[in-house]
């Protein structure tokens, strides 16, 4: 009788583990696939904003100003991470979980100026190349993670895990080289290449900005699990800090001068850098 109840208990726990984890795995891909869309519409936004042109404020009508301000977007993007701590508030008083995670904010800190970063390098690097190429050059981020978490968090890889960042490797390299010949095809047919003037820089900015993404992600993953912080949370509180620290980067820039001869000189690629950081 003792085997008996226990092997139905074995085979409970079984049956209750494998439904778990179907669960997991369903929910898992529908996470992936809404993270892979709106990541899409993200950067095809400020992509779509970089492409705007207007006058300037004072007046002169000589060329059409773009709209080169990634330091700027980042602004918006912690206000938007921001909001995420007031639903927070809100689902835990629907939920009536009034019982807060105990751990001191300032530990976000580090996370939110490594996110203020990897977001401006990354709105700069999208002004500067494609669009299609920004979005897939951000899967290096899974590369550079996989390196810092063997590193730092001595995470072991399995097979499918080396094979499979190999396989990204061998996608950065061919997306790299596709936007080298096309921009080159570009310049010998005099074709319009406004929307990537210098695709090779763009594209190292975007890789630049993975990286630091990668410390960010990191360093979330050992606050995380040392006091146990809902993922909201964490999200409103990097948001926070992240919009004093843009706020703050924004009104120093917004006081430095841009030199004008790089107008009347349209050197487009250097300007890409002036005019993010002088409005």
């Amino acid at each position: 009788r003792y085997h008996c109840c226990r092997g139905s208990f074995k085979l409970s726990y079984y049956n209750e583990y494998k439904s778990y984890l179907r669960m997991a795995v369903k929910w898992g891909l529908v996470f992936a696939v809404v993270m892979l869309i709106t990541g899409s519409i993200n950067t095809l936004a400020a992509k779509f904003a970089d492409l705007q042109k207007s006058y300037g404020y004072d007046g002169c009508k000589l060329f059409d100003r773009p709209f080169y301000h990634p330091f700027f977007q980042a602004c918006l993007m912690f206000l938007g991470e921001a909001s995420c701590l007031l639903v927070y508030k809100i689902t835990s008083c629907a939920t009536r979980n009034t019982e807060p995670a105990k751990f001191p904010p300032y530990v976000f800190v580090i996370p939110a100026l490594c996110d203020l970063c990897a977001t401006s390098c990354l709105y700069l690097g999208l002004a500067m190349t494609y669009a299609s190429v920004g979005q897939m050059m951000r899967g290096a981020v899974i590369i550079f993670t996989g390196l810092l978490s063997r590193i730092a968090l001595k995470q072991k890889f399995k097979k499918h895990n080396i094979v499979g960042i190999f396989i990204i490797i061998l996608g950065l390299v061919a997306v790299g080289l596709s936007s080298i010949i096309k921009f080159d095809k570009n310049n010998k047919d005099n074709a319009d290449t406004d929307s990537a003037d210098y695709p090779i820089p763009g594209a190292v900015l975007i890789l630049s900005a993975q990286l630091i993404v990668a410390i960010q992600m990191v360093v979330e993953q050992k606050f995380i699990t040392k006091y146990e912080v809902p993922p909201l949370q964490v999200v409103g509180w990097e948001g926070i800090w992240g919009l004093m620290a843009a706020i703050t980067v924004n009104i120093i820039f917004y006081f430095i001068p841009q030199i004008p001869s790089l107008e009347r000189e349209n050197m487009k690629g250097y300007n890409v850098v002036t005019r993010a950081i002088t409005w």
